[in-house]
């Protein structure tokens, strides 16, 4: 598990790095990356980011191999597990909205999954974003 101030890039490929640059430009964020092989040669790769103002963080989880993506994991958690809030999760494949979640709601932690089953072009950036947040959790799926 790694931490970054900078962009860089998560694959479900061979190799894994920490990835994402988020943020209103004014918050101090961090990323938080990882990739884990399972059975198979099935990856899980992760991202999130974190503001610390507000206490907020925006995380996705890939699991799939090489190009194909196989589900999808959006989370967001608040400040605190007291704070109530309701959001839809917002899936974009290079900066264009690809999938729209339904809206849940939750204390302290909102989570959804998405069932991709496809095969993306190389080196799809995948962003998750939440309706009540401009932040995003970015990986890039590349072979």
């Amino acid at each position: 598990m790694a931490f970054a101030l900078a962009a860089a890039q998560t694959c479900l490929g061979t190799d894994a790095s920490a990835a994402s640059q988020q943020g209103d430009g004014q918050t101090p964020d961090k990323a938080m990356s990882q990739a884990v092989t399972g059975e198979l040669g099935i990856q899980t790769a992760g991202d999130c980011t974190w503001h610390w103002f507000s206490n907020r963080s925006v995380c996705v989880a890939v699991r799939g191999t090489g190009l194909y993506v196989d589900t999808l994991g959006a989370g967001e958690s608040y400040e605190s597990f007291r704070d109530h809030g309701c959001a839809t999760p917002l899936l974009y494949a290079n900066g264009r909205l690809f999938r729209m979640g339904s809206e849940v709601c939750g204390n302290g932690f909102l989570s959804q999954d998405f069932e991709m089953n496809i095969y993306m072009p190389d080196n799809t950036e995948l962003c998750l974003g939440w309706t009540d947040t401009t932040d995003r959790a970015c990986i890039t799926v590349h072979d």
